[in-house]
């Protein structure tokens, strides 16, 4: 199976493609129908320089429910268990700095105007790039809008 990766450069798309190799029949059924195309598009990638690094790393196995428990760290965690630290607790000054998903979750969450505002004010202090505002703005309205359709 072969992917192409295109990306316009001066108005132009330019494509670069590579063949993904077939899994063998062991590694079960999901990995048989995902794995050719997956790793076409992972190699067409690599042809443009997109993930590159991902083919020095090592891999990590984790299961479903290690991945459930720890999703939100899930780049510590992996790291925790390749170096042999099963008993994995982050202490990261990291862990205590809010991150811009709680106070969208909690403006999701919220059923109050006020309190929404509230939630809205206090992250516009610490979220500064454009991006990051954007995104705030679009789920207080989003959230805003829902509340109003609940009253």
């Amino acid at each position: 199976m072969f992917c192409r990766v295109g990306i316009i450069i001066e108005g132009k798309w330019v494509f670069k493609s590579d063949a993904g190799s077939k899994p063998d029949e062991s590694s079960g059924d999901d990995a048989v129908v995902k794995g050719e195309p997956s790793d076409a598009f992972k190699r067409a990638c690599v042809q443009w320089g997109i993930g590159r690094f991902l083919y020095s790393k090592d891999m990590v196995w984790i299961d479903e429910a290690e991945y459930s428990a720890n999703r939100f760290k899930i780049t510590e965690f992996c790291n925790a268990k390749k170096y042999g630290n099963n008993n994995y607790t982050s202490t990261t000054k990291e862990d205590n700095k809010p991150q811009i998903t709680d106070y969208i979750a909690r403006m999701k969450e919220t059923k109050d105007t006020n309190e929404l505002k509230t939630i809205f004010t206090e992250a516009l202090t610490l979220f500064k790039s454009e991006k990051q505002i954007k995104w705030l703005t679009e789920e207080k309205d989003k959230s805003k809008e829902r509340i109003q359709n609940l009253a």
